[in-house]
């Protein structure tokens, strides 16, 4: 696919630059036409007239500079065209990651930026959105179970709404390019991509996802998931809520609860509480984050687990919750 629109690319030039017209123009002339041409989103006239500056100029830094912007201009060209026929054979992925290269060159692209939602669009309308849970009273905890899942204790939850899927890798990725960066605003990693696990990659600034992974699980850090729950106007759900959930997932209609990924809470890390609650809000008072799941759910709906919220497992991952 590659050398196809190479080739084509290359033909275009050719054709491009035979039926110009001849005139004389000064470096800087051509330089600006070009700028305006890119800003416009005529890529294939901006390149044009960057490589007319180019032979135009007299020093090496206005060669340089009409080089980086022909460079440029062929890399917006290359992607949207690219982009174009990914979306048009409902290759969602590809077309996502084509675009995003664009609209990082030019955020100026309306059509690339419109087209980026719509690939989000689409892929969410594949995709069940977030179910609802009714609330209700219920025994959290296990007295024949571990040391940490004891005492057992009476809570009592709002109704709440909860994703029906783990977030995917494609979803992550939306979020990384938005964000620009596998780092929080702390400096906190939110994903290992240097996992060789790790199905998302990044080229030149753009993170895209392994062809074949994209609805897989993505795996992150607690701080990964965080980042990303806030970021789309959600939380993480308590550990109250996820065990809750976790009990009802048929009846509700939530998947993959019992997968081999587990899922990040909100609460740190603390010893139960006998008395009777409503609602609990996770409380700092400890240096580790709880995930639970993973496994057979008549053995693992009270499990805890825990880890630090830097740690990035590759069987780690997340679902988000919202208020009703």
């Amino acid at each position: 696919m590659k050398v196809f629109y190479t080739l084509v690319f290359s033909l275009t030039v050719i054709i491009g630059f035979a039926v110009a017209p001849k005139t004389e123009r000064s470096y800087f002339e051509y330089f600006q036409d070009g700028q305006r041409r890119f800003d416009s989103c005529y890529y294939n006239k901006a390149y044009y007239n960057f490589f007319a500056a180019y032979q135009k100029s007299t020093n090496t830094t206005e060669r340089q500079k009409a080089l980086e912007w022909r460079d440029r201009s062929k890399l917006c060209w290359l992607h949207r065209d690219t982009a174009d026929y990914f979306f048009n054979h409902d290759e969602l992925d590809s077309a996502f990651y084509h675009y995003s290269v664009v609209v990082n060159l030019n955020k100026n692209d309306e059509h690339c930026v419109s087209y980026l939602k719509l690939c989000y669009d689409k892929w969410q309308s594949a995709l069940e959105d977030m179910v609802e849970i009714s609330g209700g009273t219920f025994t959290m905890g296990d007295n024949q179970g571990q040391a940490d899942e004891k005492p057992a204790h009476i809570v009592k939850l709002d109704d709440f709404c909860m994703e029906a899927h783990e977030v995917t890798n494609f979803e992550y990725v939306i979020f990384l390019n938005a964000t620009g960066s596998e780092k929080d605003a702390a400096g906190n990693l939110k994903i290992n991509l240097k996992n060789p696990n790790c199905k998302i990659k990044c080229e030149h600034g753009i993170y895209y996802v392994e062809k074949g992974y994209e609805t897989s699980p993505v795996a992150v850090s607690w701080y990964g998931a965080e980042s990303y729950a806030v970021w789309s106007g959600k939380s993480l759900p308590t550990e109250a809520q996820w065990e809750y959930a976790f009990a009802n997932a048929e009846k509700f209609g939530l998947k993959a609860m019992d997968s081999s990924l587990s899922e990040w809470c909100e609460d740190w890390y603390a010893p139960y509480s006998k008395e009777k609650q409503r609602n609990p809000i996770p409380i700092e008072s400890s240096d580790y984050k709880v995930y639970r799941g993973c496994g057979d759910i008549s053995v693992m709906k009270t499990k805890r687990n825990f880890s630090l919220p830097s740690s990035c497992q590759e069987t780690v991952g997340f679902r988000c919750v919202i208020k009703k």
